[in-house]
């Protein structure tokens, strides 16, 4: 099967622009996991943005599969040094190597520059506050999904 959204390599690239736009910063997983989910669905969460991706019912399973494409797509960027897996006393961290500009920097399109975008207002939004909180947020926004698919 042929993924033609959130395949292992758009998801790296997504995530190597997010780890540049916080640079020199680190993000654990999970955070790396929320920031993707609200940027593939920022109107969701800003009703006056674009997403990414066309809205589909359920994206709380979408959610639910991000995991494991994430942690294909940082296996990819550290299999070419576009990411740095970095132990803290609070676990694994991500962090954008000195590759990784370059390789974000070459790539150019509408998608791009959308989700451009949308990595620097998640950044802005969402950087400061605490997981507990981003998690809160994504897990409201999961109950209207269920909500919307049961009235479909």
């Amino acid at each position: 099967m042929v993924r033609i959204y959130n395949s292992s390599l758009e998801v790296a690239c997504r995530i190597a622009k997010v780890l540049v736009a916080i640079y020199p910063s680190s993000l654990s997983l999970e955070r790396l996991i929320c920031f993707d989910f609200i940027l593939v669905n920022l109107k969701d969460f800003l009703p006056e943005e674009i997403s990414l991706h066309p809205p589909i019912p359920r994206r709380d399973a979408q959610l639910a599969l991000k995991r494991e494409i994430v942690l294909e797509s940082l296996a990819l960027l550290q299999g070419y040094e576009l990411a740095s897996k970095i132990y803290t006393h609070r676990g694994f961290v991500y962090k954008a190597s000195e590759k990784t500009y370059a390789f974000t920097n070459s790539l150019h399109n509408e998608y791009v520059a959308q989700m451009e975008h949308n990595i620097n207002l998640v950044v802005k939004l969402y950087s400061d506050i605490p997981d507990e909180q981003l998690q809160s947020i994504i897990k409201n926004k999961i109950g209207k999904y269920d909500m919307e698919f049961n009235y479909e």
